[in-house]
């Protein structure tokens, strides 16, 4: 090449440019396509956490149709609407991989003062894990417990530490998780081999009935939501899901 045109292509910047967004536009994209999944990552989560705290707050909510003056009850119907709620708040990202265990657990304190968290019934919908403690047998309670959720054999130590004075009753808990598949799943199933991340939320709602418990023995009851069904009806009444009833490993008069 004569000793000019070497030296005119040496100081020649056309396509410079180009270039220049050839190496950055990867970046570019990574960077753009990340905030793209993470604001969608952080929708689904705001998602689920109101998802919990309606189906917990939702259960709480009925007052009436118990067997005694005052009492509630929960039917295969409102317990059917309640889970078609939280179906529908999820949206608009597909309910298929949603989850949602709701209870009624019990805490109760002991002869000896100690305080303690037993589950009176439990009913799941698409697969939930059941909260049915250790077996749902007479005497077995919920270990205390600060763990990540969802825990089905654990309360939150709150609930059971004598130093800050629980309150005794019912709480309704409501477990949800969702496993949302990330939209760039194909892409970094390097990092997750399933290219999806398990959400999971727990929610707790005190039971907001007025019922005392005209014969509380012990434990003292001073509201309670019954569960009027039994494990085969709640089966086969509501799609979807699966129930487990303690309630028969308890005084009935209790109720």
């Amino acid at each position: 090449m004569p000793r000019g045109r070497a030296r005119a292509f040496g100081i020649d910047d056309s396509g410079l440019a180009a270039i220049e967004f050839a190496f950055v536009l990867p970046l570019m994209l990574a960077i753009y396509l990340g905030i793209v999944e993470l604001s969608s990552g952080l929708s689904a989560s705001r998602k689920v956490d109101l998802v919990a705290h309606a189906m917990s707050d939702l259960t709480g909510q009925i007052t009436g149709g118990g067997a005694g003056s005052g009492q509630a009850a929960i039917t295969d119907a409102e317990m059917q609407q309640i889970f078609l709620a939280g179906a529908a708040l999820i949206a608009p990202l597909s309910a298929t991989p949603l989850t949602i265990t709701i209870s009624e657990v019990l805490i109760t304190q002991n002869a000896s003062g100690a305080y303690q968290a037993q589950v009176t019934w439990s009913v799941s919908y698409n697969g939930g894990t059941l909260r049915n403690g250790q077996g749902c047998t007479l005497n077995t309670y919920l270990n205390a417990a600060d763990v990540p959720p969802v825990s089905a054999i654990s309360m939150p130590t709150s609930f059971t530490n004598a130093t800050l004075s629980p309150t005794l009753g019912p709480v309704i808990v409501a477990d949800v998780t969702y496993n949302y598949n990330l939209g760039l799943g194909n892409l970094v199933e390097q990092w997750l081999p399933t290219g999806a991340i398990l959400m999971k939320r727990t929610s707790y709602s005190p039971v907001r009935n007025q019922y005392v418990n005209p014969n509380p023995g012990p434990p003292a009851l001073l509201s309670h939501i019954q569960s009027p069904t039994t494990a085969t009806s709640w089966t086969t009444a509501i799609s979807g899901s699966t129930n487990v009833n303690c309630l028969g490993h308890l005084t009935p008069a209790q109720y």
